[in-house]
C-alpha cells in the first residue's frame, strides 16, 4: 500500500462521516418541523482492485435518502382547513394556479396549512395552492383521471 493510497482513504473516509454529520444535524434541526421526514446516511465499502498484486486501500462513499414513507407526528389545529398526510401519500400543491403555457408545476408536501385566498383557493402562507378534483353540487367528486394534473 502507497502513501498516497492510505490518505485517499483517510480522505474517503472524513468525508464521508462529514456527510453523516450533515444529515444528523439537519434530522436535529427539523425535529420541530411539522410533516419532517428523517433523513439517513447509509456508508458503502469501494474495492480498489489495482491488479498487480499489491494492496491498495479501498475507502468508503456515502448515500443519503429521506424517508418520505414512514410516519410523521400529527398535531391537531382549530383550522378545519389544515392537512397532513399519515403514512404513504403526499397532497399534490403547485406555486401558481396556472402558468404562461397552460401547465401546472405538480409539488407535492406531507403537510399544509390552508386558508382559502380571495378567488377561494386553498393557498399555503408558502403561496402553494392546494390541488384536487371539483366537488358536484351535491356533493359527490366525478370520475377524473388520477395520473394528470388536469
Amino acid at each position: 500500500m502507497t502513501i498516497s493510497s492510505s490518505l485517499n482513504a483517510s480522505v474517503a473516509g472524513l468525508a464521508s462521516n462529514a456527510t453523516r454529520l450533515a444529515s444528523i444535524s439537519d434530522n436535529i434541526a427539523n425535529s420541530a418541523t411539522y410533516g419532517y421526514k428523517r433523513a439517513v446516511t447509509d456508508f458503502h465499502s469501494m474495492v480498489i482492485d489495482s491488479g498487480r498484486g499489491t494492496y491498495s486501500a479501498g475507502g468508503v462513499r456515502t448515500t443519503n435518502s429521506r424517508l418520505i414513507d414512514q410516519r410523521g407526528s400529527l398535531v391537531a389545529t382549530s383550522n378545519p382547513t389544515d392537512l397532513a398526510v399519515r403514512g404513504r401519500g403526499m397532497l399534490p400543491v403547485t406555486p401558481e394556479t396556472a402558468v404562461k403555457n397552460g401547465d401546472k408545476p405538480m409539488l407535492l408536501a406531507t403537510t399544509g396549512s390552508f386558508r382559502p385566498d380571495e378567488q377561494g383557493y386553498l393557498r399555503s402562507p408558502a403561496g402553494m395552492v392546494l390541488m384536487g378534483w371539483p366537488a358536484a353540487v351535491d356533493g359527490t367528486v366525478p370520475t377524473f383521471p388520477r395520473d394528470s394534473v388536469d
